[in-house]
């Protein structure tokens, strides 16, 4: 019983100070909460030419987003944020006319308050598939396939995963009334 009235007591003490602090003057943050829906679409562009003859797996690409993505009017991912992808698949053009491939996996964006949304992405680039009597003679090895190449501004479709809750702080300037009346003295 003794411990339920000291926390009682505590949290009181604790609830009064919050509101004392609040009335000094001091800034109080509200959040502004905006919920960007599941499936929603992000464009994102390729910043640099990448060729399956100098990848490798495990390197980092960029990409940037092309528009600004509102949720509730509320920009949550501006244009040109730069998004990281992974390279998962490099393979070099090889004998038989085998040609190159990159596959790429998108995870994450940032949003305009630092918030990681986690999205749905991938691209595959593949390159033709070798001739049949090439592949099957004895010749192939001396035929190479050729690299593969995602160009400069290539576009992609990305998908938010979830839904997410994005909160932008923004201030509040409680007015002392004490600097107040000081400053009307003057």
């Amino acid at each position: 019983m003794i411990l339920k009235s000291f926390a009682g007591v505590v949290l009181s003490l604790f609830l009064f100070s919050g509101i004392a602090f609040a009335s000094e003057g001091e800034q109080v943050h509200n959040n502004v909460v905006s919920i960007l829906d599941e499936g929603t679409i992000i464009p994102v562009e390729s910043v640099e030419t990448i060729s399956s003859k100098n990848c490798r797996k495990g390197q980092k690409i960029f990409f940037k987003s092309k528009n600004d993505i509102k949720a509730d009017g509320k920009i949550v991912i501006s244009a040109d944020t730069l998004v990281k992808t992974t390279v998962i698949k490099a393979k070099h053009r090889g004998p038989w006319g085998s040609s190159g491939e990159i596959d790429l996996v998108f995870s994450e964006i940032k949003a305009k308050n630092g918030q990681l949304i986690p999205v749905v992405g991938k691209l595959d680039v593949k390159g033709k598939k070798p001739n049949f009597f090439v592949k099957y003679s004895l010749l192939g090895v001396l035929i190479s396939g050729q690299n593969v190449n995602i160009k400069k501004g290539l576009v992609v479709d990305l998908k938010v995963a979830n839904n997410i809750i994005y909160s932008e702080l923004k201030e509040n300037v409680i007015k002392d009334t004490a600097k107040s009346k000081v400053a009307n003295k003057k």
